[in-house]
């Protein structure tokens, strides 16, 4: 091929690429949450745009980034090629992912308001069948999340081994009743500070159904992120005869099964939190019939 032509085919191609023109941004519309699947938070959008070219075209590939507070806390890209009418307003349906861990740290000021402001940072490329253009935008939207992200907090509070007995040692007793010291530990998986406001325990020992005592206190205790907290609990059990239950069976054994159930109650940017609890530790059973002579 002559220089010369090359030349002008160089130009024509230029020519042509320059007429594919950028897709003007409108709106973001339609902002839900969709889902909680394995880590990710999903949700679904529109962003909204007026393709002014009057070629056919098509959107290739499409990211949009969300942030809150200015981090980056989830991606959501193009599933598939969208064919663009020609000027025309378009509508680009979406689904971003959050990460729940990243998002964890915002829970606390999350639930304060009944919607939350996230930002949303999205490109898509246009092509035609001799160029190609971008889409870029930038805009805000509020997301009622309230609601899940307490059910979020009451998943991560209730499904894990927050809860253990320690120690368990008995101090002092009769036949009227014996003393105990307990240290329970209630492990935080939250990676931000709370407050525990409120221990409602009832104590008993394996074969016999009923609790030997109970323990209440709405003493507040600041829970650090990921922090194991021990309590110390004195507990003035029952009768001896109560707590052996029906015949003499425990005299004869090494070991006793304690058992502490009850609720624990959390106390999270203003919301109240219940979490069921239950733990058993084996003790020596001479411990306590030596203690009662």
């Amino acid at each position: 091929m002559k220089p010369y032509k090359t030349i002008i085919l160089i130009l024509i191609i230029g020519a042509l690429t320059s007429c594919v023109k950028q897709p003007e941004f409108i709106d973001l519309q339609n902002v839900r949450i969709r889902n909680i699947q394995d880590s990710s938070l999903n949700i679904s959008l529109n962003y909204i745009a007026f393709n002014e070219n009057s070629i056919k075209t098509k959107l290739v590939d499409s990211e949009v980034s969300v942030f809150y507070r200015n981090e980056l806390i989830g991606i959501g890209r193009l599933d598939t090629m969208i064919p663009l009418p020609s000027r025309d307003t378009i509508k680009i349906p979406m689904t971003c992912e959050l990460d729940i861990k990243r998002l964890s740290k915002f829970f606390p000021e999350l639930l304060l308001g009944r919607t939350s402001e996230f930002t949303f940072e999205g490109t898509g490329q246009v092509k035609a069948w001799f160029g190609s253009t971008t889409i870029k935008f930038e805009d805000k939207a509020e997301i009622d999340i309230r609601k899940t992200i307490r059910n979020e907090i009451n998943n991560i509070i209730s499904n894990r081994d927050n809860f253990n007995i320690k120690e368990f040692r008995f101090k002092m007793g009769s036949l009227n009743g014996a003393l105990a010291e307990v240290v329970v530990e209630w492990k935080s998986f939250l990676p931000f500070d709370y407050k525990l406001v409120k221990q409602d325990f009832r104590v008993g020992f394996k074969g016999n159904p009923r609790p030997s005592t109970s323990y209440k206190s709405e003493s507040e205790i600041l829970v650090k992120p990921n922090q194991v907290i021990p309590i110390p609990l004195q507990l003035t059990l029952g009768s001896l005869d109560k707590i052996i239950g029906s015949g003499l069976s425990m005299l004869f054994q090494q070991k006793v099964d304690v058992w502490i159930e009850g609720n624990v109650g959390l106390r999270i940017a203003g919301e109240y939190f219940e979490v069921p609890i239950s733990a058993k530790k084996e003790v020596k059973a001479s411990s306590l019939i030596n203690q009662s002579n």
